[in-house]
């Protein structure tokens, strides 16, 4: 592995629902201010090149779909074109409460958008939901704290997810009919955020409240960890060429002066070349 380097500067307070498109760059969002960002390879860390977005706000995750994008927002999800115009609204998911929100989104190996909830603090009443190309959304489970990434098996079989707020990385059975069962934990006792699965069976997440990345195998043993010179990681996501690149989002959202003194570097994004390599982004509607 080389050693860990500066992708972006802290051009927006939080940069979540990273994911790496073909043509050469990454795709990230701000979710508060509702902007999608496209950062390609090479360009300047600044981000003075960047292609930028405005959707309304919240943008809580997207992804790739056949005329643009799959994005969520607070309770609906909807498809815009290439350069972000609305086309239409797939689903309006109801949540239990007004301050339960999605969180973050992952097409799975189906074509279908899943979707994780950010539940009430303190409490397990978040979910995730399951969307379908043509708008069917149903709820695949209800125990949820606060998912921030999810994971799928070669064969889509198996499904993993971060919930940060009950400090587990959760495995279950994952069906052809986007259905889960069997949830167990599979990595406990830290608090992670994002979910990054390599191709030799490792899962990478922060750990330490976000200011390490750690590597567990597929049995969820730790292998390795390393330090982030920020204070929180946002979102991580496998890109590059060759997909051997670990990019590390981070916030700077709640930090104080002090903290944001002591972490200068708070809300960049940072790469690190790994001895291994993720898999391409999924798109929605496209199994």
């Amino acid at each position: 592995k080389s050693g860990l380097g500066l992708f972006r500067e802290a051009t927006a307070p939080v940069s979540e629902s990273m994911w790496w498109d073909p043509s050469g760059g990454l795709y990230w969002c701000n979710s508060e201010a509702g902007t999608l960002h496209f950062s390609a390879l090479g360009a300047p860390v600044s981000g003075i090149d960047d292609r930028v977005l405005h959707l309304p706000p919240l943008l809580a995750a997207f992804a790739p779909a056949p005329d643009g994008f799959v994005i969520a927002g607070k309770n609906a999800v909807a498809l815009v074109n290439p350069l972000g115009a609305f086309l239409r609204t797939l689903a309006r998911i109801p949540h239990q409460t007004d301050q339960i929100r999605f969180n973050e989104a992952k097409c799975d190996p189906y074509g279908r958008f899943i979707l994780g909830t950010a539940g009430l603090d303190g409490f397990s009443n978040g979910a995730v939901y399951s969307v379908d190309p043509r708008g069917e959304w149903r709820s695949i489970y209800d125990h949820a704290g606060l998912v921030t990434g999810v994971q799928w098996s070669d064969d889509g079989t198996r499904m993993w997810f971060t919930d940060t707020r009950q400090s587990t990385i959760f495995t279950c059975s994952y069906s052809p009919y986007g259905e889960m069962s069997n949830v167990q934990p599979f990595v406990r006792g830290f608090r992670g955020e994002g979910l990054a699965r390599d191709a030799d069976g490792g899962f990478w997440t922060s750990s330490e409240g976000g200011r390490r990345i750690a590597r567990w195998d597929d049995a969820g043993q730790q292998t390795l960890e390393l330090e982030i010179p920020a204070k929180r990681v946002s979102s991580i996501a496998f890109g590059g060429a060759e997909l051997s690149t670990l990019f590390i989002a981070t916030s700077r959202v709640g930090l104080s002066a002090v903290e944001l003194s002591q972490f200068p570097l708070s809300g960049a994004i940072f790469g690190i070349e790994t001895g291994t390599h993720g898999y391409p982004t999924r798109p929605f509607g496209l199994p």
